[in-house]
């Protein structure tokens, strides 16, 4: 592959920096994440989801609980959830890379208000068995890892992100995998990876002129029997990218005469 164009940086706090390698200059303004733009886009609104919530079913999980404890763990829940992400990440990619490391656990968090009992083993970050199946099917279709971790961007659109996984397999065709630490790949889940794995592919298919062929959502969490290859339908999400953003800008634009 010839020298890219841009440099894509992401910083300590998560910040995409770019610069153009042909003028040594950063790119300026206001970037997008590939994920803040599919989170955006299928936005989850944690109020609403509990207004909605089966009144048997809270009090079954929650006790007598208030609104604002339950959205407090639910928070505290999702920031251990991101962390054990994060380091089942890390972990496939030392894997693919031949780097060995331990499976370590994660404690789960302490929250005094809940009547939830934490199961140690959701810590996990990879059970042995999950991280056989994973070696069996790279190993069934042959495939070689092309790029781990890497960062795409588009100016036109000034979007950044950066994908998990891009391997090609015995017949030369690219697939681009995503992980998701989760026990399952739901209907709003899923809507959200199209955009997500879409725009991944775009980008990198505008940047390198190669085709990605196929895209899974690798869902992956301790106490499944199996990890789960999803298929995600290859689409064109430019389209609607470019109307969220637009209207964004929009909003943004409004906010400022405010």
């Amino acid at each position: 592959m010839s020298r890219r164009k841009y440099k894509v940086i992401l910083d300590d706090k998560h910040v995409y920096h770019v610069l153009d390698n042909t003028t040594g200059q950063q790119i300026q303004g206001k970037i997008w994440t590939v994920s803040t733009i599919s989170n955006k886009i299928y936005e989850f609104h944690a109020e609403t989801a509990l207004q909605r919530m089966n009144p048997e079913n809270r009090k079954s999980k929650y006790g007598g609980l208030d609104d604002d404890s339950i959205l407090k763990i639910w928070r505290q829940n999702s920031t251990y959830t991101s962390r054990c992400g994060i380091a089942m990440h890390k972990l496939l990619e030392k894997y693919l890379r031949n780097v060995k490391d331990e499976l370590t656990v994660i404690p789960p968090p302490i929250v005094s208000e809940s009547p939830i009992v934490f199961d140690e083993t959701h810590g996990v970050i990879i059970t042995e068995k999950h991280l056989a199946q994973f070696q069996n099917y790279i190993h069934q279709h042959s495939m070689i890892p092309v790029c781990m971790e890497h960062a795409v961007f588009s100016k036109d659109l000034m979007v950044a992100g950066t994908f998990d996984c891009l391997l090609k397999d015995d017949a030369g065709e690219l697939i681009l995998l995503d992980y998701k630490r989760r026990k399952e790949l739901n209907h709003e889940n899923y809507k959200k990876a199209v955009i997500q794995c879409n725009l991944y592919r775009q980008l990198y298919e505008q940047e390198t002129s190669l085709k990605i062929s196929k895209m899974f959502i690798v869902s992956i969490f301790p106490t499944n029997e199996n990890i789960i290859f999803d298929p995600i339908e290859i689409a064109d999400v430019i389209p609607q990218v470019k109307d969220f953003l637009t209207e964004q800008n929009m909003i943004q634009t409004s906010e400022n005469k405010g």
